[in-house]
């Protein structure tokens, strides 16, 4: 660990910076990935598939990447993330939305590997009682790399014409470069024995299954709005803004929320990532419900805004909470089992919503989402432990 301040500490500037800057390389994109399902000829029908099928390929390795780390080390698992170049480049040449929905699900595939290695590897680089800011810091750059890439990408999109395609690319070229500079340069600690089964079972605590369904709860919060497609999909169609402007209002919301998440992690290290996560989904619910009343973008700007900042704070509060309930030999493991939990119920907001939106409207995702997180804050509620 560095002997300067734990915040400065080798592997979380480097976790830091290497996520800053693939933030800004999806943030060229992210937000517009539906309207270019759309250019390339899916319904509305086939994006949500496509969003339920990409969540579930998030799943497929997270269990075994988080095994292996604990098993042959988190740095070697890091290395993975370099497959993600080709990938990226492929989607983004593809003429064929089939085709891009297989790169991407690709893509997710790869990054749910590499996560429980890269969470354990920022959870041991500060003491326990700073695990909460560590990862404030972590979601800091995430949040800046987010208010940025969205505004190059729109000033790519209004000023020189550059096709979503083309931003797809480049993410994979700045992808593929920081896949390489974390396997060489981050460093970790000597391995103990990695955990068997039956410590495993006995780690699943009944706080810890609690916590699991919380935050998989709140994951199908996240694919109904912010990481589904049905926010793009609502505020073109029905509050008509054009793409640049969609990437605009996803900077801004990023934006807002980069200080608040700094203080997420200080309020998670003092006052306990449970008692954060009950009252941020409590308030992610209020705000949906002002999203769904909005009738234009006028009146949407305060509760877009608001859901980027209330997720920040969450997404602190979840990481904290996480490092906090497992131990360090077994951490990554336990991580790929939680993260594996998440996404595959998760994965069912984007179908759900598509149902809703033919049967109710384009506001209903948003509906759902918020009786969604009221159940998360129950959830949490039940743990005994902060």
């Amino acid at each position: 660990m560095n002997r300067s301040h734990p915040l400065l500490a080798r592997n979380l500037l480097i976790a830091t910076g290497t996520a800053f800057l693939n933030v800004i390389g999806g943030g060229l994109w992210g937000a517009l990935l539906p309207l270019y399902y759309r250019q390339l000829g899916a319904s509305d029908a086939d994006i949500g598939t496509a969003f339920t099928l990409t969540i579930l390929a998030h799943t497929l390795l997270q269990t075994l990447g988080g095994f292996l780390a604990d098993r042959f080390g988190r740095r070697a698992i890091l290395f993975a993330m370099t497959l993600n170049a080709p990938l990226f480049i492929a989607a983004g040449v593809a003429g064929d939305w089939h085709v891009v929905l297989i790169a991407h699900a690709g893509t997710r595939m790869l990054m749910g590997t590499q996560w429980p290695a890269l969470f354990a590897l920022i959870s041991e680089s500060v003491p326990k009682e700073m695990q909460g800011k560590a990862f404030g810091v972590f979601e800091f750059a995430i949040g800046m790399g987010t208010t940025i890439g969205p505004i190059i990408g729109a000033l790519l999109i209004d000023r020189f014409a550059v096709g979503i395609g083309t931003l797809i690319v480049v993410n994979g070229v700045v992808i593929g470069f920081t896949a390489v500079a974390r396997g060489l340069l981050m460093r970790e600690s000597p391995r103990s024995a990695p955990p068997s089964a039956r410590q495993l079972r006995a780690a699943l605590t009944g706080d810890v299954r609690w916590f699991v369904l919380a935050i998989s709860l709140f994951s199908v919060v996240e694919t109904l709005t912010l990481a589904g497609p049905f926010l793009a999909l609502f505020t073109h169609d029905v509050w008509h803004a054009s793409e640049a402007e969609i990437n605009l209002l996803t900077s801004a919301g990023s934006f807002c929320g980069v200080g608040i998440g700094l203080w997420g992690g200080h309020w998670a290290d003092r006052a306990g990532g449970r008692q954060v996560i009950m009252w941020m989904a409590a308030a992610c619910a209020l705000v949906l419900v002002g999203w769904t009343l909005a009738p234009t973008l006028a009146w949407g700007i305060a509760p877009f805004v608001l859901l980027f900042v209330l997720d920040v704070v969450m997404v602190v509060a979840q990481q904290a909470q996480m490092s906090a309930i497992t131990a360090p030999e077994m951490r990554a493991s336990m991580v790929g089992l939680m993260g594996t939990a998440q996404s595959l119920i998760g994965s069912a907001g984007p179908v759900a919503g598509a149902v809703l939106v033919g049967a109710f409207g384009p506001a209903s995702p948003f509906a759902l989402g918020a009786g969604v997180s009221l159940l998360c804050a129950w959830a949490v509620s039940r743990m005994r432990k902060a």
